[in-house]
Parts: structure tokens; C-alpha cells; sequence
């Protein structure tokens, strides 16, 4: 922190893992790695926020049509980034 609890700039903010279930984020892995992710709309459909926290890697998918798997393009996007399986 800089002066007065200031954040000093060029340095990341500090991450939390914390998950609260309650606000409808699902904690799971793919393959070996943490993921974080919250799905909007039935399936995962229409939307997916997919969140790897040791990798620093955020997936976000927005569709406004109902006939889009966001959850299944995030899962497949997610499994090319990492390596699937590792």
C-alpha cells in the first residue's frame, strides 16, 4: 500500500479465493485446476464466467441467444488455455 492505504500502482490487487455459494459461483476443477464459475440462465447458457485463480485466467462468454452453450464454449476454451488434463 502507498500513502494513506492508497494502492500503489503497477502492483495487482491482492486475490481472494473465498467463494460464496450463496451468491451462485460453483467451486470445482477441471482436470487438476481450480475453477471458479458463475453460469446465468438455465445450463449455462447465455452466459458463463469461468475464473482459474493459480493461473490468473478469466473465460467470459456473453450471448444473448438462447441456442449458444456458454457454459460448454467456456469448459472447451478453458481445456485449450490450460492443457487438458494438467
Amino acid at each position: 500500500s502507498g500513502a494513506g492505504g492508497a494502492a500503489v500502482v503497477g502492483r495487482p490487487a491482492p486475490v481472494s479465493n473465498a467463494i460464496d455459494p450463496s451468491l451462485g459461483w460453483n467451486a470445482d476443477r477441471l482436470g487438476v485446476k481450480q475453477r471458479l464459475a458463475l453460469y446465468g440462465a438455465p445450463d449455462g447458457r447465455r452466459h458463463a464466467f469461468v475464473r482459474f485463480p493459480d493461473h490468473r485466467a478469466v473465460i467470459i462468454i456473453l450471448t444473448s441467444s438462447d441456442d449458444v452453450d456458454a457454459r460448454g464454449i467456456a469448459e472447451r476454451i478453458g481445456e485449450r488455455l490450460l492443457g487438458k488434463g494438467r
